[in-house]
């Protein structure tokens, strides 16, 4: 398999499964499954070469970006430019706490319907 489907591949099923349990305390789990991910593909990689040196797959498989090392992607050509696929990565998506909604408060009541309005457009609601 190439590795720009390998990513294809991965992305969405990453991105589907970060996006579900995103709004649970789940930040060590998530780093976890990086590195889970992280230790699967570095093996595929050296099953897929196995004459070939450490030094040679992380030339190859994976680049820096700023503070960010061993980012594991793939070259895209296209006709018009030459780009870089990345592998999504679990722990960069941020926790979205879910704010309990108060237990008085009913759409049928006219004292909570600015409450209501408020927690709907995500303007934190303090009463």
């Amino acid at each position: 398999m190439k590795t720009e489907n390998l990513i294809y591949l991965l992305n969405p099923k990453i991105r589907g499964w970060v996006n579900y349990y995103s709004n649970v305390v789940s930040k060590k789990t998530f780093s976890y499954v990086d590195n889970r991910i992280y230790i699967a593909i570095f093996n595929w990689c050296k099953r897929r070469h196995p004459n070939k040196g450490l030094r040679w797959i992380k030339k190859k498989y994976f680049r820096s970006q700023d503070l960010r090392n061993w980012i594991f992607f793939a070259k895209r050509s296209d006709k018009r430019h030459n780009s870089n696929i990345d592998l999504f990565e679990a722990s960069r998506v941020k926790i979205k706490r879910h704010i309990k909604i108060k237990a008085k408060a009913t759409p049928f009541d006219p004292e909570f319907i600015k409450y209501l309005i408020d927690r709907k457009m995500g303007i934190k609601c303090v009463r």
